[in-house]
């Protein structure tokens, strides 16, 4: 299914010399924290799988926050994901609000990325950085929340994230750094047996 839309993320300043550099740190094998349209993030490339498991050990997911993998279009996730069905594909171009959906059939899911019942999470980029972010490295983004074990808050301000979580990043993006980015949570779905929307959370 070919599903084209108006979509534009959420504009904002683009990249100068500060996304050069969180470009090149991901290129390297980095870790950079940003904000995306919603919360803070963790991201890494998915061509490292050690900076996977080193960008898990420092933000590892937990019942509120899960790990997904943000694509800037719909043309690289169907190259990522072929098999997407065509309900969720329209969710995900249509969709105002973040919108994250957990597929069963992706092929080559970076490792440690597959949650207890086998499902990736997958979003469509809404932040105009971030989504430059992935145009330029011709690839997705291993996303985890920034926050860390223990900690009491979702990182909806620069302010939230732990020592811990700055000490172990590579890059931090300085962006948006004094404002409450959070408009409302993602919404989470999949599909069940009979190919009808399940809201997850």
């Amino acid at each position: 299914m070919q599903t084209s839309t108006n979509y534009t993320p959420n504009m904002h300043p683009f990249m100068s010399p500060r996304g050069s550099e969180a470009i090149a740190t991901l290129q390297r094998g980095g870790i950079v924290l940003l904000p995306t349209v919603n919360l803070w993030q963790v991201v890494c490339s998915p061509d490292h799988p050690g900076t996977i498991r080193r960008q898990l050990e420092l933000c590892p997911p937990g019942p509120q926050t899960r790990c997904e993998i943000l694509f800037p279009d719909l043309e690289m996730l169907r190259a990522r994901v072929p098999h997407l069905h065509p309900k969720l594909e329209t969710l995900l171009a249509f969709h105002k609000r973040p919108l994250t959906v957990l597929v069963d059939d992706y092929p080559d899911a970076p490792y440690g990325l597959k949650d207890a019942e086998g499902r990736v999470a997958i979003r469509l980029i809404h932040d105009s950085f971030c989504h430059q972010l992935a145009e330029d490295l011709e690839t997705p983004l291993v996303a985890t929340t920034a926050r860390a074990i223990g900690s009491p808050f979702l990182p909806l301000s620069f302010g939230r994230i732990r020592s811990d979580v700055l000490r172990g990043v590579d890059y931090v993006v300085r962006r948006r750094q004094k404002d409450l980015i959070a408009e409302a949570p993602a919404v989470v779905i999949r599909l069940n047996e009979k190919d009808e929307v399940v809201f997850v959370e």
